[in-house]
């Protein structure tokens, strides 16, 4: 949505907020494509370097928060079982999993997320959604936390139609960088 009105979920935005796993860079690159088109998402050394080594400062995505007048940026990385990559994988890639099969189910069917992405694609286009246009902002004072939340929209191109929607929250550090969960929300607000 983009000021107040419906915008389809294009394959330019999908792009930009995939995960591709890679450091931080200074300037954007595009993510490397397999043979049919398709982005790839973790690489062999990423894996074993969040996975084997326990690198919990291993960058995969970056996000920009400017909603407070000025610029951060919120990183979602390796983690463990607290925060980070490793947090949202092991208490949320079900509810993921389940939000990618049902928009593609309803009809949801360009991009590389829709089209062989899989559920951690989503989920880093559902936590730059909340974080780069928020609908809901809740700063918690006492754990040095922001929680924002937005709708997410998926577009059918064949129909023109919108197939499917639903809300997601994230949540992050203002002591540090670190993105700390994003789920898909089923009720209420932060």
């Amino acid at each position: 949505m983009v000021d107040g009105v419906l915008v389809p979920l294009s394959e330019e935005f999908q792009e930009s907020v995939s995960l591709d796993l890679q450091p931080p860079r200074p300037q954007p690159r595009p993510r490397p494509k397999d043979e049919n088109g398709s982005a790839n998402l973790i690489n062999f050394d990423q894996w074993v370097s969040c996975f084997a080594a326990n690198a919990e400062e291993s960058v995969f995505a970056t996000y920009t928060w400017w909603w407070d007048g000025t610029s951060r940026d919120v990183r979602l990385k390796c983690g463990n079982e607290f925060w980070g990559y490793k947090h949202i994988r092991t208490e949320h890639e079900s509810d993921w999993q389940n939000k990618l099969d049902a928009a593609r189910n309803a009809g949801w069917n360009v991009g590389p997320i829709a089209n062989g992405g899989s559920w951690d694609d989503l989920m880093s286009a559902g936590a730059a959604s909340a974080i780069d246009w928020p609908t809901g902002v809740y700063d918690n004072p006492a754990n040095t936390t922001t929680c924002v939340y937005s709708t997410m929209y998926f577009w059918n191109y064949t129909t023109d139609t919108l197939a499917y929607q639903f809300d997601v929250r994230a949540g992050f550090a203002n002591n540090n960088d670190r993105l700390i969960t994003t789920f898909p929300m089923t009720v209420g607000s932060c």
